[in-house]
């Protein structure tokens, strides 16, 4: 049976319609609105479709890409005729607003929106009826239609779906289309219905569903947490025997309460009106050497990330204001809201500035004194082990650090490295001496050498210099690291000799950064004290090469 008699009312206005396409929006918000809508459904109805299909009855969404076409189908409960009439209705509310479809306009802004015709497929479960209809934004605002026809084909009960396929794509959105972006930030977004069951923050996961994009199985793999002593026991002389604790820590629901001044337009009086949240989460420190694009906080809301995942959170009180702090690259959680509302595209939580950071500092308090089970007797600061925590040192690194350092000597002839390093140590860097090094510099010179360079530019007191760091292969030449000036020109030139024995000896310094930078840094840093007015800064680079010389031989 195909029957087209029925309509359902899209009465909006066309001003309104162009306002709804030209609205700010993304990408990734405008499919988070199909999923929402599909989420909706399923949890609304979830019962039905468990006893239909089975416990193991699991809600799939999918979103495909054909050249100018964007097809979005579920197998949620579909929608029912009463709704489906409201449906089409922009800012026409459903009955229940307590799940993530509560403004009744995120299918239809998300549809005109992304495309210029959209066509709507539902079957609702339980009902002997799909219905379809078509949108194409340029009839019904030329037209000024107030209804489209509904299409109905007779089903079983038993189907339930929706499809809605998006065609005639608007090219100021979709110019450009990074789907890995797309599947990255709705992977972000869900990660409540899509984390594992086994893990800390798997309390915090709302239902498993599986969502596919663009053919990708979106996924959401957790950071992790530090498993480290408390930082005050790994420093000093001596590390004290005290658990390794893992540093995480739920936030139990708490209830935000506060006053909230409101005018009345009869009268323009200002009154108080008691107003309250709750929040939730928890908040933990991420394990050294993974903190890239981790750090910081996630707002969710009924269980979707509404804030950070697009522009991750850095509340003051908890990771401090200096994005290179410690605190701040490492502290990251995800804090749940309740009874608070939100923009009406779920990117904002509706609350001000001021409300934000009192739920922020009562948070930051909870930190600042958690347990442990491991030792429920004392209370840590978490801040401040994210604060003062100190990578690569454990008790095991330093120990067998010890007795590489011990068993090295041992086998060393002590009496030759003793005398050596008492030779240096009796040296006279004199102008004889500073002269051989200079010669050593305009031999580099005339030779003509092409090296390889690294060029920086850097700030010493008021004059600006251009650091030159040349890799040399010199033979002949005994120095880790020699450095030459041109002070007209404001150059200085550091050249680190890779023939150096210690270079030789250690095959991976061939290929470390940090020990690159750190002669680096040695050679401006003696630049510096003579711009302070240092006498003979070179010479703490005479002996470490020397003393160099006594530790290779």
């Amino acid at each position: 049976m195909n029957n087209i008699k029925k309509t359902a009312p899209i009465t909006f206005g066309p001003a309104a319609y162009s306002i709804l396409k030209n609205l700010p929006g993304s990408l990734v918000g405008i499919f988070a609105e199909f999923i929402d809508n599909s989420i909706a459904s399923y949890v609304k109805n979830k019962d039905v479709l468990e006893k239909l299909n089975g416990k193991d009855f699991k809600l799939k969404i999918r979103i495909d890409k054909f050249n100018d076409e964007i097809i979005i189908t579920d197998n949620a409960a579909g929608i029912n005729e009463k709704d489906f009439q409201r449906a089409l209705q922009p800012a026409n509310r459903p009955e229940d607003t307590s799940g993530l479809n509560e403004f009744g306009l995120g299918m239809k802004y998300a549809a005109v929106w992304l495309s210029n015709e959209w066509e709507l497929h539902s079957s609702a479960i339980g009902e002997n009826i799909s219905r379809q209809t078509i949108f194409n934004y340029e009839k019904v605002i030329n037209d000024q239609l107030e209804s489209l026809p509904i299409i109905e084909k007779s089903k079983s009960p038993n189907e339930h779906g929706t499809k809605v396929i998006l065609r005639y794509l608007e090219s100021k959105h979709v110019s450009r289309f990074p789907e890995k972006r797309i599947i990255d930030k709705l992977s972000n977004i869900y990660r409540n219905y899509l984390r594992p069951g086994d893990t800390f923050q798997s309390k915090h996961k709302e239902y498993d569903i599986d969502i596919i994009a663009f053919e990708k199985h979106l996924k959401w793999e957790e950071f992790g947490f530090l498993n480290q002593q408390w930082y005050k026991d790994r420093q000093g002389e001596f590390l004290k025997n005290t658990p390794v604790f893992e540093w995480k820590h739920e936030i139990k629901e708490q209830k935000i309460e506060w006053l909230e001044e409101v005018m009345n337009i009869d009268d323009s009086t200002i009154y108080k009106v008691p107003k309250s949240l709750i929040v939730s989460g928890f908040v933990g420190i991420l394990p050294d050497g993974h903190q890239v694009h981790k750090n910081g906080f996630v707002i969710t809301r009924r269980g979707r990330v509404i804030e950070g995942y697009d522009e991750r959170i850095f509340p003051a009180s908890i990771s401090g204001r200096q994005a290179r702090a410690f605190h701040f690259i490492r502290i990251y959680g995800e804090l749940n809201f309740q009874e608070v509302d939100v923009s009406f595209d779920k990117s904002k939580l509706s609350i001000s500035e001021e409300i934000r950071d009192a739920c922020f500092i009562h948070i930051s308090d909870e930190l600042k004194k958690i347990t442990f089970p491991e030792d429920s007797t004392q209370s840590y600061d978490l801040i401040k082990q994210a604060q003062f925590h100190r990578a690569n040192f454990t008790r095991e690194q330093i120990s067998e650090g010890i007795k590489s350092f011990h068993a090295h000597h041992e086998k060393t002839d002590n009496y030759i490295l003793d005398q050596g390093l008492n030779d240096v140590g009796q040296m006279n860097f004199d102008e004889n001496y500073a002269k051989e090094r200079r010669e050593e510099i305009s031999a580099l010179h005339q030779k003509q050498i092409v090296p390889r360079e690294f060029t920086k530019k850097i700030s010493i007191y008021k004059d600006n210099w251009i650091v030159r760091l040349n890799w040399i292969n010199e033979e002949s030449q005994s120095f880790l690291y020699t450095i030459d000036k041109k002070y007209d020109d404001k150059e200085l030139f550091i050249y680190l000799n890779m023939a150096n024995e210690i270079v030789i000896n250690n095959v991976s310094l061939k290929e470390d950064v940090n020990f690159m930078d750190m002669i680096l840094c040695l050679g401006i840093s003696e630049l510096k004290a003579e711009q302070a007015g240092a006498q003979q800064p070179e010479l703490m680079r005479y002996a470490f090469n020397e003393y160099l010389k006594i530790l290779k031989s």
